[in-house]
């Protein structure tokens, strides 16, 4: 009797992501978590397990918030045995206490093990995504592997996707979360049908570990037409931090918001270590020696928070107001109002973790630019100047830590303005919705569910 092919497929992912996980564990975790215990020296200590060591003890009753500075230098000090001198802000929302629920039970366990099963649950994430969305464009967009497979490359094979994997950054889980909801929204669209409130809304509920990552994940929905489900993930999102407050107190909200606001100051306070504000490629960092870090924060701020009220209001407008739909689709193609979202926060942000550049590979995907044109004609070649430009320009951004070329942030800056820029021109020529025609479902739907 011939064997499923459901079964097949899910067979196969299980012994890969085994495969994975045992990959990850022999030659990521076990290293990294050696360097953790040094003879002698200072202690280094992984993002992820950081967080893992302050979340761990606030389940274990040892400290009351995970956010105040006393707090995160007890936990820190009842791990190591030591003092620590240092500790960082943890940036991460009140879900986090729920999502990392599971690899605090593995950390009672080996820590190094809940950091291997963070680190392949992200990979497999990621490689879902990316595996799903790529075989949508290039069933529909045979071009689709031009200048989309060698960007991909340069990403998967950078030192910020080196990195990301040893510090168990949540920029791969943030890739393969926004990749997957997207794939979701073209096969939906394509089919005519609902997108799969089961698979989308847990994808939100894993984007919610930090406040871009979900605002980037419900402004994609919104973009793409699924108003009603937008609304329903910031609802959900919502009513997880109720819950969270009802059963811990209003000060894990206001303890979060404090700790948030620590990324606009200048320098942080005294016991904390200086986190890389000024290393990474956004206008903060490029333009803080030219304007000063206050009034370089603040600007980076108005245009963030402004920029995307107004992304908001355009992607409402265009799908329950039929003469602005018309208006938009004819000047702002979807797929170029979401490249447009992301070069918002990638540019603007006050704050960008160290790896998070990587969340180029989204608006890549979104873009998906074929050599030479977009969905019809032009010149069909898997490669022109045009393209390897860019994708030097991408090697440049995701690798200039190699060569600490911080002293050209402005220079970089511009560097990655060009390529999102690129990326929304070739979002213009690209079909404009996740669909065949622009849009995640047809007005009257929208307008009847919202």
């Amino acid at each position: 009797m011939n064997t499923p092919p459901r079964i097949l497929w899910w067979t196969a992912g299980l012994i890969s992501f085994a495969a994975l996980t045992v990959l990850v564990h022999r030659y990521v975790s076990l290293n990294v978590y050696a360097l953790m215990f040094p003879e002698e020296g200072t202690v280094r200590i992984t993002d992820f397990i950081y967080h893992l060591i302050i979340v761990k003890a606030f389940w274990a009753g040892e400290i009351t918030t995970i956010y105040g500075f006393e707090a995160q230098k007890a936990a820190i000090d009842a791990f190591f045995g030591r003092e620590a001198h240092f500790v960082m802000p943890v940036a991460v929302t009140p879900t986090a206490l729920v999502l990392w629920l599971p690899f605090v039970l593995a950390a009672r366990v080996d820590v190094a093990l809940a950091s291997t099963l963070w680190v392949s649950a992200s990979l497999a994430l990621l490689a879902v995504g990316l595996v799903k969305s790529g075989a949508f464009l290039v069933a529909r967009e045979r071009g689709a592997f031009g200048i989309l497979i060698v960007a991909m490359i340069i990403i998967m094979t950078s030192f910020l996707m080196q990195l990301a994997i040893s510090l168990g950054q949540g920029s791969l889980m943030a890739c393969g979360a926004m990749l997957l909801m997207f794939a979701e929204m073209m096969e939906a669209g394509k089919a005519g049908r609902p997108i799969r409130k089961w698979l989308v809304l847990p994808l939100v509920l894993l984007l919610s570990l930090k406040m871009p990552y979900a605002a980037a994940g419900i402004m994609l929905l919104l973009i793409f037409g699924y108003v009603y489900e937008a609304v329903l993930s910031a609802a959900l999102l919502l009513l997880s931090v109720a819950s969270l407050v009802l059963v811990f107190g209003p000060g894990l909200l206001t303890d979060w918001f404090a700790q948030c606001a620590l990324y606009l100051e200048p320098g942080l306070p005294e016991g904390y270590i200086q986190l890389a504000f000024f290393r990474q490629s956004t206008f903060r960092a490029a333009y803080a020696p030219l304007l000063g870090d206050g009034a370089a924060a603040g600007i980076s701020e108005t245009v963030v928070i402004a920029g995307g009220l107004v992304s908001g209001l355009l992607a409402l407008a265009r799908h329950l107001h039929p003469r602005a739909r018309t208006v938009l689709n004819e000047r702002l193609t979807e797929r170029q109002h979401a490249v447009a979202f992301f070069a918002l926060l990638l540019l603007f942000l006050p704050y960008l973790g160290i790896s998070e550049d990587l969340l180029l590979m989204v608006p890549f995907v979104i873009a998906h630019p074929v050599s030479g044109g977009g969905g019809g004609g032009g010149d069909r070649s898997f490669f022109n100047v045009k393209g390897a430009a860019v994708c030097i320009c991408l090697f440049l951004i995701l690798n200039y830590h190699l060569w600490h070329l911080y002293q050209y942030l402005w220079l970089l800056w511009f560097v990655k303005v060009g390529v999102l820029s690129y990326l929304y021109l070739a979002a213009g020529r690209a079909a404009g919705g996740p669909g065949e025609g622009g849009g995640g479902r047809p007005l009257a739907e929208n307008r009847n569910r919202v």
